[in-house]
């Protein structure tokens, strides 16, 4: 048996409820015709979650001249779209977050993002989270090319833990989450939010926070 030294959560959609499956999707094809860039279709617009490094040739291929500018714009669109939702209660933690108070006690945590740190602290603060949380990586903007799948953020929280990446877990939503975490080495557990679909198969699925309880105490071969 073996005792997991440290959980790093993704933010969005794994403790905080996004209102729809398509919200940042809305704000990509709005800045996407800000900028005077073309359009993609859905399935080409999707890869530009889990595209990287590669997000700055990914979008200049869409006829994006300047990712950086084009960042900046989406974070200040997402910035006033969820600041007006969260006042209305629209965006909120789910219930199970509440369990965090209890985990915090036992393993410390971490929270690695790919939304930018102006956004995450403003849900960080609005929800209260910063006490649950050791450290908070936020990877939007100026770090998009370190943005999950790759492994900077998730490997720079881990040694902010004290703890190497196979001896904690990763807690998240998306195939980015799956992908980063089979690439540092650690052990992936999606939760099965509504809007979850993925294309990449985690290490298990969990239906909400709550079994992470039992999990902190399991072996490796979880």
């Amino acid at each position: 048996m073996r005792t997991v030294k440290a959980i790093i959560f993704d933010l969005d959609g794994t403790l905080v409820r996004i209102p729809s499956t398509n919200f940042f999707d809305n704000i990509l094809v709005m800045v996407l015709k800000k900028v005077g860039a073309s359009v993609p279709p859905a399935h080409e617009r999707m890869k530009l979650w889990i595209s990287g490094q590669g997000h700055g040739e990914l979008l200049r291929s869409w006829g994006v001249e300047d990712p950086y500018t084009f960042w900046r714009t989406f974070d200040e669109l997402d910035y006033r779209t969820r600041k007006e939702m969260i006042e209305r209660g629209v965006i909120r933690p789910y219930e199970d977050v509440s369990f965090l108070e209890e985990l915090s006690l036992k393993v410390p945590l971490g929270i690695v993002t790919n939304t930018s740190p102006r956004v995450t602290s403003l849900e960080v603060k609005s929800f209260n989270l910063q006490r649950f949380f050791s450290v908070v990586v936020a990877l939007g903007t100026e770090r998009q090319s370190e943005a999950k799948p790759e492994m900077t953020g998730v490997l720079e929280a881990f040694r902010a833990l004290g703890c190497r990446p196979p001896e904690g877990f990763i807690v998240g939503d998306s195939d980015a989450d799956v992908i980063v975490g089979k690439r540092a080495g650690s052990k992936v557990f999606v939760v099965k939010r509504p809007h979850v679909k993925l294309k990449t198969e985690p290490d298990a699925y969990i239906e909400s926070l709550y079994e992470l309880k039992q999990l902190v105490h399991q072996t490796r071969d979880v």
